[in-house]
């Protein structure tokens, strides 16, 4: 989802010139690179926490199990402000991302990629999309009381659609749709095939693995 709000949002902030593209490539990956870590030190956090404390059906829960580790004050903070980051990018990343497929699949041309800049009603079916988005999100999490539960299932989801994903980024990456001067081609074009197909079969492979292995696993959540 990342990777089609951002190819949307370089369109809207007008960004044009190859400096600007340069700079775009550079911040996404250093984002990339931050995200990683941050998982990584969440799940050496999560793995320094002693077995009979791990309680983590719950928001709370999860504050107490990093108490042992962080102490409350400073485990109290890291899970609002992970929880605050995660809510913030999915009312922007994921509601703006959406918001814009939905208006490129279902418009006439009426309203242009730089409907975030216009007026409510300039854009009508831009902001009725996105406002209907962000409803509909609430709707699904007010009906599932079972936060844990429905994000482990969002997470599987997301595992089973990376194999589509990367192969419609790869297309319009590669593709004669892109222009010239930032199409990848040649050796390049090789390694991206073989990057996004190791992902994909990772994303695949251990999702499905997690269905039948260790006590833990995927299984307890889906029956």
């Amino acid at each position: 989802m990342d990777d089609y709000f951002q190819q949307s949002a370089v369109v809207a902030r007008r960004l044009t010139t190859a400096n600007e593209i340069a700079q775009e490539r550079t911040q996404s990956l250093l984002g990339s690179i931050l995200a990683q870590l941050i998982m990584v030190a969440t799940m050496v956090a999560m793995a320094a926490i002693p077995q009979e404390a791990k309680n983590l059906e719950s928001i709370l829960g999860i504050q107490v199990a990093l108490q042992p580790v962080f102490g409350h004050t400073m485990a109290t903070v890291l899970v609002s402000m992970a929880f605050l980051g995660g809510s913030i990018c999915a009312i922007f990343v994921v509601s703006l991302a959406a918001a814009w497929a939905v208006c490129d699949t279902t418009g006439d041309g009426a309203e242009d990629p730089f409907s975030l800049d216009k007026k409510l009603l300039e854009a009508p079916r831009f902001y009725a999309s996105f406002v209907m988005l962000v409803l509909a999100g609430a709707l699904v999490l007010a009906a599932c009381p079972d936060v844990i539960k429905l994000n482990v299932f969002i997470e599987v989801l997301n595992a089973f659609m990376v194999p589509m994903s990367l192969m419609f980024l790869y297309l319009v990456v590669t593709g004669p749709s892109m222009q010239p001067n930032l199409r990848i081609t040649g050796a390049h074009k090789s390694v991206i095939l073989a990057l996004f197909c190791i992902t994909s079969a990772v994303a695949v492979t251990s999702t499905i693995a997690s269905f039948f292995h260790g006590s833990s696993s995927l299984a307890e959540y889906f029956g």
